[in-house]
Protein backbone atom coordinates (compact mmCIF):
# COMPACT_ATOMS: atom_id res chain seq x y z
CA UNK A 1 0.00 0.00 0.00
CA UNK A 2 2.76 2.49 0.89
CA UNK A 3 5.09 1.34 -1.87
CA UNK A 4 3.37 3.65 -4.38
CA UNK A 5 4.38 6.78 -2.43
CA UNK A 6 7.97 7.98 -2.45
CA UNK A 7 9.66 9.84 0.40
CA UNK A 8 9.84 12.93 -1.75
CA UNK A 9 6.08 12.92 -2.33
CA UNK A 10 5.46 12.28 1.37
CA UNK A 11 7.67 15.20 2.47
CA UNK A 12 6.24 17.51 -0.20
CA UNK A 13 2.68 16.74 0.93
CA UNK A 14 3.48 17.45 4.60
CA UNK A 15 5.43 20.59 3.75
CA UNK A 16 2.50 22.02 1.80
CA UNK A 17 0.09 20.98 4.55
CA UNK A 18 2.20 22.67 7.26
CA UNK A 19 2.52 25.87 5.23
CA UNK A 20 -1.25 26.00 4.81
CA UNK A 21 -1.76 25.34 8.53
CA UNK A 22 0.58 28.10 9.68
CA UNK A 23 -0.86 30.52 7.11
CA UNK A 24 -4.36 29.84 8.49
CA UNK A 25 -3.15 30.35 12.07
CA UNK A 26 -1.45 33.62 11.09
CA UNK A 27 -4.59 34.90 9.38
CA UNK A 28 -6.77 33.96 12.35
CA UNK A 29 -4.61 35.57 15.02
CA UNK A 30 -2.98 38.45 13.11
CA UNK A 31 -5.75 39.34 10.68
CA UNK A 32 -5.86 43.06 11.49
CA UNK A 33 -2.07 43.41 11.39
CA UNK A 34 -1.81 41.61 8.06
CA UNK A 35 -4.55 43.72 6.47
CA UNK A 36 -2.98 46.88 7.86
CA UNK A 37 0.41 45.99 6.39
CA UNK A 38 -1.10 45.08 3.04
CA UNK A 39 -3.10 48.31 2.93
CA UNK A 40 -0.39 50.74 4.10
CA UNK A 41 2.76 48.98 3.03
CA UNK A 42 5.72 47.77 5.03
CA UNK A 43 7.53 51.13 5.25
CA UNK A 44 6.44 52.50 8.62
CA UNK A 45 5.93 50.46 11.71
CA UNK A 46 2.82 51.33 13.73
CA UNK A 47 1.71 50.17 17.15
CA UNK A 48 -1.85 49.28 17.91
CA UNK A 49 -1.96 49.59 21.67
CA UNK A 50 -4.89 48.56 23.80
CA UNK A 51 -5.95 52.18 24.24
CA UNK A 52 -5.50 53.02 20.55
CA UNK A 53 -7.74 50.32 19.16
CA UNK A 54 -11.35 51.27 18.68
CA UNK A 55 -13.22 48.39 17.18
CA UNK A 56 -16.65 48.95 15.85
CA UNK A 57 -17.64 46.17 13.51
CA UNK A 58 -13.96 45.20 13.12
CA UNK A 59 -12.77 48.62 11.87
CA UNK A 60 -9.85 50.52 13.33
CA UNK A 61 -9.95 54.22 13.96
CA UNK A 62 -7.01 55.63 11.99
CA UNK A 63 -6.37 58.76 14.03
CA UNK A 64 -5.67 56.77 17.19
CA UNK A 65 -2.81 54.77 15.65
CA UNK A 66 0.53 55.94 16.99
CA UNK A 67 3.98 55.54 15.48
CA UNK A 68 6.48 53.53 17.46
CA UNK A 69 9.94 54.90 17.89
CA UNK A 70 12.52 52.19 17.40
CA UNK A 71 15.16 54.19 19.24
CA UNK A 72 14.76 52.61 22.67
CA UNK A 73 13.82 48.94 22.50
CA UNK A 74 15.05 48.63 26.09
CA UNK A 75 12.01 50.59 27.29
CA UNK A 76 9.71 48.14 25.58
CA UNK A 77 11.41 45.15 27.14
CA UNK A 78 11.44 46.92 30.51
CA UNK A 79 7.70 47.51 30.22
CA UNK A 80 7.19 43.84 29.41
CA UNK A 81 9.27 42.80 32.41
CA UNK A 82 7.41 45.25 34.64
CA UNK A 83 4.03 43.90 33.53
CA UNK A 84 5.16 40.35 34.25
CA UNK A 85 6.30 41.33 37.74
CA UNK A 86 3.04 43.20 38.29
CA UNK A 87 1.15 39.96 37.71
CA UNK A 88 3.15 38.41 40.55
CA UNK A 89 2.51 41.41 42.81
CA UNK A 90 -1.23 41.26 42.16
CA UNK A 91 -1.34 37.52 42.79
CA UNK A 92 0.48 38.05 46.09
CA UNK A 93 -1.83 40.96 46.99
CA UNK A 94 -4.87 38.81 46.32
CA UNK A 95 -3.51 35.85 48.29
CA UNK A 96 -2.53 37.96 51.31
CA UNK A 97 -5.49 40.38 51.10
CA UNK A 98 -3.39 43.54 50.84
CA UNK A 99 -4.93 46.85 51.80
CA UNK A 100 -4.54 49.85 49.50
CA UNK A 101 -1.52 51.21 51.38
CA UNK A 102 0.27 47.85 51.32
CA UNK A 103 -0.33 47.50 47.61
CA UNK A 104 0.97 51.01 46.96
CA UNK A 105 4.09 50.22 48.98
CA UNK A 106 4.69 47.05 46.95
CA UNK A 107 4.23 49.00 43.72
CA UNK A 108 6.60 51.72 44.91
CA UNK A 109 9.29 49.13 45.62
CA UNK A 110 8.75 47.57 42.21
CA UNK A 111 8.88 50.92 40.40
CA UNK A 112 12.34 51.62 41.85
CA UNK A 113 13.73 48.93 39.53
CA UNK A 114 12.05 50.47 36.49
CA UNK A 115 12.98 54.15 36.66
CA UNK A 116 13.73 54.12 32.90
CA UNK A 117 9.96 54.01 32.27
CA UNK A 118 9.27 57.08 34.39
CA UNK A 119 8.17 60.18 32.43
CA UNK A 120 7.75 58.25 29.18
CA UNK A 121 4.58 57.52 27.25
CA UNK A 122 4.80 53.98 28.61
CA UNK A 123 4.22 55.22 32.16
CA UNK A 124 0.63 56.26 31.53
CA UNK A 125 -0.12 52.98 29.76
CA UNK A 126 1.35 51.02 32.68
CA UNK A 127 -0.62 53.15 35.16
CA UNK A 128 -3.86 52.47 33.29
CA UNK A 129 -3.11 48.74 33.27
CA UNK A 130 -2.41 48.78 37.02
CA UNK A 131 -5.64 50.64 37.77
CA UNK A 132 -7.66 48.10 35.77
CA UNK A 133 -5.86 45.12 37.23
CA UNK A 134 -6.25 46.38 40.81
CA UNK A 135 -9.94 46.82 40.35
CA UNK A 136 -10.42 43.47 38.60
CA UNK A 137 -8.27 41.17 40.71
CA UNK A 138 -7.87 42.88 44.09
CA UNK A 139 -11.05 45.00 44.27
CA UNK A 140 -8.91 47.99 45.24
CA UNK A 141 -9.73 51.25 43.54
CA UNK A 142 -6.60 53.23 42.75
CA UNK A 143 -6.44 56.70 41.29
CA UNK A 144 -3.86 57.92 38.83
CA UNK A 145 -2.48 60.36 41.45
CA UNK A 146 -1.72 57.42 43.75
CA UNK A 147 0.36 55.79 41.06
CA UNK A 148 2.10 58.99 40.01
CA UNK A 149 3.24 59.44 43.60
CA UNK A 150 4.56 55.86 43.63
CA UNK A 151 6.91 56.50 40.71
Amino acid sequence: MLTGISWGQFLSFWTVLLILYYAAVAVIFYKTDIFYLLKNGFGKRKALGAASIHESNGLLEKNNVQEVSTEKPTNQSAVHDLLEELKIVFARALAKSYQKEELLMALQLLFKKYQSIKNTPFQSAVNNQIIRECLDSCSIELESNDLINCW
